[in-house]
């Protein structure tokens, strides 16, 4: 509607071209200012209404200024008009639509029922809100739209046809371009303020060295792990790549020694895989592939647990702050909220010099722990790993699809990596294929219950640029 007052554009009309929706396809005539004001010295007011789309009554705005057309100006809007109106109300309702026609009433809103579940059953994510009743709400809002269209892609692909499929991955891939033109935006107000801090800083008065000194303090606390409490989101701070830090304070009833801990986590070989680790966090090569046995583990002290860990990363596309960086935890919990089991998922490091999943590893963390050995502390993780079922994405969907590993007697392949080896979170979704899930499957099962896994770039811009 504020396109319509903006523009003088009748309503159904577009304000950018002058043909009717209907003749798209005949190709783009765009709107001027020079051929409207030619119109309406030439035509009638009904002529101009009926035949053109224009409010004879109405002025744009920008009419006076020498170097601002109106309708050059005006760009789609992104939540009403393409996430609400070509998701929810085209691409959903299409899909919708077609499962009716195709199977009937009946069967039909069987499947429905099905797809609601497996959103329901979708893990947990920082800033996608649970759909524990699928997409079957009353209100729709911009939050539902926004959250929904991340996760629905794997929840339908096995029942629509590989066109209908493709048709969504494609939608999702223009909606997520605009985060190139974002980072490019924020990379330009960054240099912007630098730019003028350097002008400030020559112009007025010097700091002191102790003013400079509190500065530094208080950026370099920005981006340290807090406390156990909720962080994620934008922070202040300066840019850096990525950071993984645990939380404050460790938990305090858990057993010292390996041993004891691997017994708890069912982790036998704990003590085993901590010697890998410390054998490759001293030695410039790591042990090679089915090295028989690990050398003896060196004498470990200040066993600690942690059941959350904060990753600090630079993602100018998503909510962020000033400098781009944003905060998201990572947690191990054996109960969340008094509730069930919660162990998230991470991306870690594979080979830097590979841009995109094929440079990373996904993997699932058991538990956080720091030690001394040798003089020296080593923050990490106990984590479970993923690996990719193919040498590409998934053709269908666009998704990179992984499972988890096990060893020879089928029990999960768990390793010991350094926290500077985690990047940030990860959202894995199951690839569902043709399982019914019952009506009291919860989302905390999922990443237990099923084979495989999709890797959601579409979590959010930042997943979008690093999962691809």
């Amino acid at each position: 509607m504020e396109q319509i007052v903006v523009t003088a554009i009748v309503q159904n009309c577009c304000p950018t071209r002058r043909q009717n929706l209907q003749d798209f396809y005949q190709g783009f005539d765009f709107r001027t200012r020079e051929h409207a004001k030619a119109l309406a010295g030439a035509v009638s007011r009904k002529e101009l209404w009926d035949n053109y789309g224009i409010i004879s009554a109405i002025t744009p705005f920008s009419d006076d200024f020498p170097r601002a057309d109106i309708h050059e100006l005006i760009a789609g809007d992104l939540l009403h008009q393409v996430i609400k109106g070509c998701f929810k109300d085209h691409l959903v309702d299409w899909v919708f639509a077609y499962i009716l026609l195709e199977h009937g009433e009946t069967k039909g809103h069987e499947i429905w029922g099905q797809i609601d579940r497996r959103l329901a059953a979708v893990p947990t994510f920082p800033g996608l809100r649970p759909f524990h009743q699928g997409r079957d709400f009353k209100q729709w809002t911009g939050d539902d739209s926004k959250g929904l269209m991340k996760i629905f892609l794997p929840a339908v692909v096995n029942f629509i046809p590989p066109d209908m499929t493709q048709a969504i991955k494609y939608f999702m891939e223009f909606c997520y371009l605009g985060s190139c033109l974002s980072e490019a935006l924020q990379d330009f107000l960054s240099l912007a303020l630098d730019e003028a801090s350097l002008d400030d800083s020559e112009d007025g008065p010097g700091e002191s060295e102790e003013q400079q000194g509190n500065a530094h303090k208080s950026e370099g606390t920005a981006v340290e792990a807090g406390d156990d409490v909720d962080e994620d989101g934008a922070i202040e701070g300066p840019r850096v790549l990525g950071d993984v830090s645990l939380a404050r304070q460790p938990e305090r009833t858990y057993p010292r020694t390996l041993p004891e801990l691997g017994l708890l986590f069912r982790v036998p070989d704990l003590t085993s895989l901590v010697s890998t680790f410390l054998y490759d966090q001293t030695h410039p090569e790591p042990l090679p592939d089915g090295f028989p046995a690990p050398p003896p583990c060196l004498p470990v002290q200040s066993i600690k647990v942690y059941h959350s860990a904060a990753a600090t990363f630079y993602a100018p596309s998503d909510i962020s702050g000033i400098g781009g960086m944003r905060r998201e935890r990572i947690r191990a919990t054996p109960s969340w909220f008094k509730g069930p089991a919660h162990y998230d998922c991470v991306f870690a490091e594979n080979d830097s010099t590979v841009e995109g999943f094929r440079g990373l590893h996904a993997a699932r963390v058991r538990t956080f722990l720091s030690f001394k050995s040798g003089g020296v502390e080593y923050p990490c993780a106990l984590i479970q790993w993923f690996s990719p079922v193919a040498d590409e994405p998934d053709e269908l969907t666009g998704l990179w699809v992984v499972e988890p590993d096990f060893d020879g007697d089928n029990r999960p392949f768990y390793g010991v990596i350094h926290l500077d080896s985690i990047l940030r979170l990860a959202h894995l979704i199951p690839v569902f294929g043709n399982a019914i899930l019952p009506p009291d499957f919860h989302q905390s099962q999922s990443l237990d219950a099923f084979k495989t896994y999709y890797v959601n770039k579409y979590a959010d811009h930042h997943a979008h640029e690093i999962a691809f």
